[in-house]
């Protein structure tokens, strides 16, 4: 508030000092409309950014725009209130996100995305790390840069992004793995909420 204050100088008065102060309330106004008008510009770019990722089949960093979308929002509706106290808000101002169809759209995509472990040697031997290969895919095939992390007792141990022909090699070494149950989780590494609305499943992989 201090930034809008002016101070106004007046006539001394005997030994003291007098002025007066006032608020700019225009320049208040102004600069909450250029906060609003920022944010809508920066959710703009990430909206077409997710819409682009999503289209190239890179969905973690779909995930992560849309992300973006919601923590650039967050001050949007205290911004309009306060510009509100100043001046009518006007249409411009009047502004809503896409990231829910958005979403939507990458939740459909989502739908198709398989992860498959492969039947390879799945042996434990001290000194020597657990090989676990598995395989990404989604309707249009091997799918690259998908990450996935995988979880031993609860505990994420490992996570890694598919290579282009949609593949992870995990060399795992965790003292853990000698200790019971002998199977790990492989998960996609998004977000729950996207995972059970594409209904995405966990598989599971044992070893010896």
């Amino acid at each position: 508030l201090l930034k809008w204050v002016r101070i106004n100088p007046e006539e001394k008065k005997g030994n003291l000092f007098a002025a007066t102060a006032s608020v700019d309330l225009d320049e208040m106004a102004s600069f909450a409309r250029l906060k609003m008008e920022r944010i809508q510009s920066d959710v703009r770019e990430k909206e077409t950014l997710a819409q682009k990722t999503i289209a190239e089949r890179k969905y973690a960093a779909a995930v992560e725009a849309l992300s973006r979308i919601s923590v650039l929002m967050e001050p949007y509706p205290d911004l309009q209130k306060e510009y509100a106290v100043y001046k009518p808000l006007d249409n411009g101002l009047f502004f809503s996100s896409a990231e829910e169809n958005i979403s939507a759209e990458l939740v459909q995509a989502l739908k198709s995305v398989r992860i498959s472990l492969s039947e390879k040697n799945r042996k434990l031997a001290s000194g020597v790390p657990l090989e676990m290969e598995i395989f990404v895919q989604d309707k249009n095939g091997a799918l690259p840069d998908f990450p996935i992390y995988v979880e031993h007792r609860g505990k994420r141990i490992a996570e890694a992004f598919s290579d282009s022909t949609g593949k992870i090699l995990f060399r795992l070494s965790e003292k853990s793995l000698f200790e019971s149950p002998y199977t790990l989780r492989f998960l996609a590494g998004i977000p729950l909420k996207y995972r059970q609305k594409a209904g995405i499943s966990v598989q599971n992989g044992d070893y010896e």
